[in-house]
């Protein structure tokens, strides 16, 4: 039997408890545990900015082979990316609604298809829309260099072939890069 201080001690813990935003709490472990599964490719990101991006020759959506990057004078992004992930869908929306909204220049923006055929990309392409080119590293060389392990993954290569920036996953910033390197406002 507990002692009357006691109860009173449990009834004000039990109250103490009630009024815990339980909620908060599991929003916070549950950031931690994105946060803590993300570092180490934010880390692998950061440690490749000021690196040469290689060149390489990929394969254009029609089959085709050029180099690439294609404009090594030119600030280039390339967009890593595959049909079958649902996050690359919605940044490669968000990079077609600024193309056509002419606050990209399509001539510089590339989504590099990892693995997988030209016949297939091209297909994707055009059932989704999108104007930008598409290229595909086949057999994930330029990936694998890169060690990209995730998609999509974005790489904003300055002239001269420096990597200015790399992200994976979706950002809310990616745009707003993407849009301050090509027109100079952060080289």
């Amino acid at each position: 039997m507990l002692s009357v201080a006691e109860q009173k001690w449990e009834q004000v813990m039990r109250e103490k408890l009630k009024r815990i935003p339980w909620s908060w709490i599991v929003t916070l472990l549950l950031l931690a545990f994105v946060a803590w599964q993300r570092a180490p490719q934010v880390s692998k990101n950061f440690a490749i900015e000021g690196a040469v991006f290689p060149s390489t020759q990929l394969l254009t959506s029609a089959g085709a082979t050029i180099d690439f990057p294609p404009h090594p004078e030119k600030p280039t992004v390339a967009v890593f990316w595959a049909i079958h992930c649902g996050p690359c869908k919605l940044e490669m929306d968000r990079i077609q609604r600024a193309v056509a909204k002419k606050e990209l220049n399509p001539e510089q923006v590339f989504a590099v298809h990892v693995g997988g055929s030209a016949e297939a990309v091209d297909a994707h392409m055009k059932k989704h829309g999108f104007s930008f080119p598409a290229l595909v590293d086949p057999d994930a060389l330029l990936a694998g260099a890169l060690d990209v392990n995730m998609t999509p993954t974005l790489f904003l290569i300055a002239p001269q072939g420096k990597i200015k920036w790399a992200s994976s996953g979706i950002g809310l910033t990616d745009i707003w890069r993407i849009k301050n390197f090509l027109t100079g406002d952060s080289r």
